[in-house]
């Protein structure tokens, strides 16, 4: 390790290591002026090859003052891994990424963590001294993030699918709508995905709610069944359409469920009679329609 002061015509970039997806013009004037009135307080980081470990955006800002050499703290690293967890290490610690980097930055490190430390994926009290702590714990320990917190980040890359991921990086879906999704197996995903865009909150959580009661109830039946079925894979076990079928049901009953109450109040309050013609003959309308459903329903199911 040596601090140094080192032209900045030697330093290079490694665009492939950037945490940040967004780096604003407002961020580097911001250390620009900072640096132009104080100095720069905190060196940069570089490996060996003196390409940029931490500090990339305290570098962009000494470029902008047209400066000719930067301070820096030149360390040579035992692994690539050891060189990436730093560089990772160092944007969690500084607190000003937005919290899809985040994401993305501690899944990254749990990959690495995990890679160099195997012992860290042991569960229950510790066997030997060597076992390293659960990635949750030693991240949390190290950046002061929560470790429920750590957790739920990571689950919103580890957890869900590619394309469930590219939807909340686009903005198809919110942070609150992954948070729900990734409730689901991995393998069901997409085909909630389908269904939640567009949708709010609450009915996100009525789909997904609808469908793990529906695995659920095919679950338990399934393993009835003869031990053979009851061995297969659980994406054999359970009938799509039939899962399918249990959410449209769910749907429609608390529907039918919000209809009588409005209209139990419509009654109760005596109001009815206070409508105009159009409205009259619109809710006669829907009325018909709804209830000619209902009679194909009943014969569907049998109920007489």
């Amino acid at each position: 390790m040596a601090i140094q002061n080192v032209l900045i015509s030697e330093i290079k970039i490694r665009s492939d290591w950037n945490i940040r997806r967004t780096v604003t013009v407002q961020d580097i004037n911001s250390l620009k002026n900072s640096i132009a009135e104080i100095g720069l307080q905190h060196p940069i980081v570089l490996n060996s090859r003196y390409e940029i470990v931490a500090g990339f955006r305290r570098y962009q800002a000494c470029v902008a003052l047209g400066l000719k050499s930067i301070l820096s703290n030149v360390i040579d690293y035992k692994t690539d891994l050891h060189e990436r967890l730093a560089h990772i290490d160092e944007n969690l610690e500084s607190r000003n990424l937005n919290e899809k980097d985040m994401e993305r930055a501690l899944a990254e490190r749990k990959r690495i963590y995990e890679a160099m430390y195997p012992s860290s994926l042991k569960r229950g009290p510790k066997e030997d001294e060597n076992q390293q702590k659960s990635f949750a714990t030693e991240t949390a320990e190290k950046t002061g993030l929560d470790e429920r917190k750590i957790r739920k980040l990571t689950r919103r890359v580890d957890d869900v699918t590619d394309e469930v991921r590219i939807a909340y990086e686009e903005e198809k879906i919110s942070v609150s709508q992954i948070d729900e999704i990734v409730k689901v197996e991995k393998e069901f995903q997409n085909k909630i995905l389908a269904k939640i865009i567009g949708t709010s909150v609450a009915e996100t959580r009525f789909i997904v709610d609808d469908f793990l009661k529906a695995r659920e109830k095919k679950s338990g039946e399934t393993k009835t069944k003869k031990d053979k079925a009851a061995n297969q894979p659980i994406g054999e076990q359970i009938d799509e359409k039939t899962v399918d079928a249990i959410m449209a049901c769910e749907k429609l009953i608390r529907s039918i469920s919000q209809v009588e109450i409005v209209l139990g109040d419509l009654i109760e309050r005596k109001v009815l009679k206070r409508l105009d013609k159009d409205h009259i003959k619109k809710l006669s309308t829907a009325a018909r329609k709804l209830t000619n459903k209902f009679e194909t329903l009943f014969v569907e199911i049998g109920d007489k």
